[in-house]
């Protein structure tokens, strides 16, 4: 695969197809066009967040409050690069945002077990506001991860559509690791201090623009 290097993005592999750029009304279109397909859709994980999102109006609502929010930074990026780069960094944001939620379905983590994990990251006392907030949050974030995506490929960046795959899988082993570390009172939950493993760290610094490829 061909990949550019440019401007202030010049520690970012971009594909040189790219050309396309997206105001802030489009983005949104193009983002709710998005979210009721992956409803729709058969790829479980993102079809069931969207559902409770689009079949729910005040989490609807609330969904397209805070995804115009993430959007807004889009639309104003500069040059050619700038959207892309925007977009991934936003992807890392949310693939780090929904793992808690991915996680305890993963392993099968229910009963106090999931109340006192969810309880930490939260720093709540209240199990069941501890746990209507992850999930609240969790639901957010897979529908605007699925908006993340989406908007990757209309603008022709399916590289970084491939890499925030990749750091989607890479960063869930390391959180893994750190909740059950947690869990065996190893560690105190602080969602910015996950000791991410050597190819995480790799592609959340390609995707953040903060390493080389």
């Amino acid at each position: 695969m061909s990949v550019l290097w440019c401007g202030n993005f010049s520690k970012l592999p971009f594909e040189p197809s790219m050309n396309t750029r997206l105001d802030l009304p489009e983005l949104l279109a193009e983002s709710e066009t998005a979210l009721w397909q992956a409803a729709a859709g058969d790829e479980r994980r993102r079809a069931h967040a969207a559902a409770q999102a689009t079949n729910d109006h005040r989490m609807y609502q609330l969904w397209r409050h805070r995804h115009e929010r993430l959007m807004r930074p889009v639309a104003h990026a500069d040059g050619r690069f700038g959207q892309p780069a925007a977009l991934r960094a936003i992807g890392v944001r949310l693939v780090e945002r929904a793992a808690l939620v991915d996680y305890v379905r993963r392993h099968h983590i229910t009963g106090r077990a999931r109340d006192l994990l969810i309880m930490g990251f939260q720093g709540q006392r209240n199990p069941r506001r501890a746990l209507l907030d992850e999930h609240r949050d969790y639901v957010l974030a897979v529908s605007s991860e699925v908006c993340v995506a989406h908007l990757l490929r209309q603008l022709g960046d399916h590289l970084g559509g491939r890499l925030l795959a990749e750091y989607g899988a890479s960063y869930a082993e390391s959180f893994a690791t750190f909740c059950k570390r947690m869990q065996a009172g190893e560690a105190v939950a602080a969602r910015a201090d996950i000791p991410l493993a050597p190819q995480a760290r790799r592609l959340q610094g390609l995707l953040s623009g903060t390493a080389f490829f």
